[in-house]
């Protein structure tokens, strides 16, 4: 199974699938994500786009990490909520955060272990862009989605990703925080994120793009973040 998130570098690269197995490394990335929680406008973005919807929505959170965000849409009123994580590491904080109160998964975009249309909502903030399988990962939100549902995403930009480096794998790497945290990712193309298949399954609704103050090196006049609303068809 492939997993989409990043993983800290110390000496040599670490397993992708043991990235958040490391000593610190989900506090460090909780950390950096509280102090920057004000400045975020990629979860600005999220929680004034879900909160057009009826607090009885079915809401999955792709990525949920130590489940913050999932905090929030509990405060906002809504009641049926899912987070899915590929770190167990992650789901135990956010288990502790949200007081078990809301169900949460070990799984990955490519493989989500929901049944088929069981959500009007699916978000997710900085999780897509590591999946190696776009495709795949637009088939499975689709699949789970309700007809008519909104998919509501904050992911790197690829136009930003394009002037990284690429590792001979296609991989680019990247920092967090003033350095705290480094990550790796697969380097898509815009036309990867939207491509054929993802337009036959979803009705783009929106795209905002913005430089994220969450990203060492920003440059002001190249936005680092796509966030979008698809619609399923």
């Amino acid at each position: 199974m492939s997993l989409w998130y990043p993983y800290l570098i110390i000496g040599t690269a670490m397993n992708i699938e043991k990235q958040y197995d490391v000593d610190g490394l989900v506090r460090g990335y909780v950390d950096g994500s509280l102090e920057n929680e004000q400045n975020d406008l990629g979860r600005q973005f999220l929680r004034e786009r879900v909160d057009i919807f009826d607090r009885s929505s079915s809401l999955l959170d792709i990525g949920c990490g130590n489940g913050m965000d999932l905090k929030v849409y509990a405060g906002m009123g809504f009641t049926h909520l899912y987070g899915v994580d590929p770190s167990e590491n992650f789901l135990q904080e956010a288990r502790e955060l949200l007081n078990g109160k809301i169900k949460l998964s070990e799984g990955v975009f490519e493989q989500l272990p929901f049944e088929n249309e069981m959500f009007d909502v699916v978000v997710s903030r900085h999780a897509l862009h590591y999946s190696h399988n776009l495709t795949r990962a637009a088939i499975e939100v689709a699949r789970v989605l309700k007809s008519g549902g909104a998919f509501i995403v904050v992911i790197s930009h690829p136009f930003a990703d394009a002037l990284l480096p690429r590792d001979e794998e296609g991989n680019v790497t990247a920092t967090l925080f003033n350095g705290a945290v480094s990550i790796i990712f697969p380097q898509h193309a815009l036309s990867d994120l939207f491509s054929a298949s993802f337009l036959d399954l979803f009705e783009l609704d929106l795209l905002y793009e913005y430089v994220g103050n969450e990203r060492d090196g920003a440059v002001a006049e190249i936005p680092n973040t796509l966030a979008f609303i698809a619609i399923k068809k």
